[in-house]
């Protein structure tokens, strides 16, 4: 048996939905009103424009799909980045042949475009960089993984930088292996809070050790 509790990136995840959000909306107004988007952002209202920007509209709509299907993987706030490429190149194109005032309109689209990419590219490194793990740390919990992972969760929850924990069922079956990873150096003892737990755990309480005092 083995089980993964789910990543603690609370912060990225609402990121992830607000993207995907403005993913749906943009494409929405690509795909049903392209001639008028056209004219905002100075590109025209030509057939050309319409179908470009409803094939943008599409992929804008299957961005915010991929980022709601996996909030936390790297990979959808990627293909942002590439589209966000591709939109910035689009417009380059559209500059050398619009006329001055349009030009005006397209500069700022593509000034709105070159902002979004650097959120998207902030979040995909972000998340890149969480998905590797900086320090793990493994112990033996003399307890069944059902109660080790439902009392682990809970306990786990409040330690910052921790964002995944694995539970596995311990050599033959002598208690539960847990294993802790962290995604960024953490300023507290983790052995000692996460013995602790394991004594939460299996004793109820935590023990300190005292102090010998001599004769």
């Amino acid at each position: 048996m083995e089980t993964q509790t789910a990543d603690r990136r609370g912060s990225d995840g609402r990121l992830s939905t607000g993207l995907a959000l403005f993913s749906f909306g943009l494409g929405a107004a690509q795909l049903v009103a392209p001639g008028t988007l056209g004219r905002v952002i100075g590109v025209g209202a030509h057939a050309a424009a319409q179908r470009t920007l409803r094939l943008v509209g599409a992929r804008e709509v299957l961005s915010g799909i991929g980022l709601l299907a996996r909030p936390r993987h790297a990979l959808p706030i990627w293909a942002r980045v590439l589209g966000d490429a591709v939109d910035l190149a689009l417009l380059g194109l559209a500059l050398r042949s619009r006329r001055r005032r349009r030009s005006r309109r397209v500069y700022a689209a593509i000034a709105a475009v070159a902002g979004i990419a650097i959120v998207d590219a902030y979040v995909g490194a972000r998340r890149a960089r969480r998905g590797r793990p900086v320090r793990s740390v493994a112990l033996t919990v003399d307890r069944g993984p059902s109660e080790v992972q439902r009392r682990f969760d809970e306990l786990v929850h409040g330690l910052p930088g921790v964002y995944r924990v694995t539970y596995r069922v311990a050599p033959r079956g002598r208690g539960t292996e847990v294993r802790v990873d962290t995604n960024e150096p953490v300023e507290y003892d983790l052995d000692r809070e996460l013995r602790q737990i394991k004594q939460l755990i299996e004793l109820g309480e935590v023990v300190h050790a005292q102090p010998y005092e001599g004769r």
